[in-house]
C-alpha cells in the first residue's frame, strides 16, 4: 500500500502535535523513500467523533437511502 494520507484519529489525535512528529520521525525513519515521499500524515479534525461519523459514512455509501427513507 501506498496511501497519500494517514489520518490518526480518535484518542491519540488528541496528544497532539508533538505525538504527530513523533510518528512522522519515526515513519521516516523506518519506511522506503518511494513509500513515503508524498505521504501526509495528519491529525483527525474529528477526535473521538470519527468512528461514528465514519460508521455512518460508510452506512449511507452502501444503502440505497430512498428505500431507508420510504
Amino acid at each position: 500500500l501506498n496511501p497519500s494520507l494517514v489520518v490518526i484519529g480518535g484518542s491519540l489525535a488528541e496528544f497532539g502535535d508533538p505525538f504527530l512528529q513523533s510518528v512522522r520521525n519515526e515513519v521516516r525513519q523506518r519506511a522506503l523513500w518511494d513509500a513515503i515521499h508524498d505521504v501526509e500524515i495528519a491529525l483527525s479534525r474529528l477526535g473521538d467523533s470519527a468512528g461514528t461519523i465514519g460508521g455512518a459514512a460508510v452506512f449511507l455509501d452502501t444503502v440505497d437511502v430512498g428505500t431507508v427513507l420510504a
